[in-house]
């Protein structure tokens, strides 16, 4: 099983008259957002749904029945065997750890910080498979180099000292 990837699926929460949704240039290349949310479930119901999948530290790649098409789940964590888990309203919910990690990312990015950013060759490249954001994408010199043009948000070295 390969690694699911949801660039684009915020555009679900949208109305359905929303422009955003019908935006084919500024989120993922040529596709329109149809599809509605997905059902808000209760506590119990996604206990229901996850109890007879396999622990996350089970070995072995299954397929669950219905995954793509009413699920993404491939395995249950091992928090589910905590007793309060079941009726945890934000299991979604992120530690410190976290938001000080993601605030540090796009704060590196922004101050363009040597060997601590994810923009990187790789990232730029699945930029020009997902975006329409040619003043991002991977520039070539004629000597044979390739380069990556700055983003709006990055401070110029000037604007670092002040």
């Amino acid at each position: 099983m390969g690694k699911n990837y949801w660039f684009d699926s915020h555009r679900r929460f949208l109305s359905n008259d929303h422009a955003f949704r019908r935006n084919k240039n500024a989120f993922k290349k040529g596709e329109v957002e149809m599809d509605g949310p997905p059902p808000k479930l209760t506590p119990t119901q996604v206990w229901n749904r996850v109890k007879n999948n396999p622990k996350e530290t089970e070995t072995g790649v299954q397929r669950i029945d219905g995954y793509g098409e009413w699920h993404n789940w491939i395995k249950r964590s091992i928090f589910w065997d905590l007793p309060y888990w079941k009726d945890n309203l934000l299991r979604h919910n992120l530690d410190v750890m976290h938001f000080e990690k993601n605030f540090f990312d796009i704060f590196n990015t922004v101050m363009n910080v040597s060997g601590k950013i994810k923009d990187n060759e790789k990232a730029r490249m699945d930029l020009n498979l997902y975006c329409r954001r040619k003043d991002l994408e991977l520039k070539s010199h004629a000597n044979g180099k390739v380069f990556k043009p700055k983003a709006n948000k990055t401070c110029l070295p000037v604007a670092k000292r002040s």
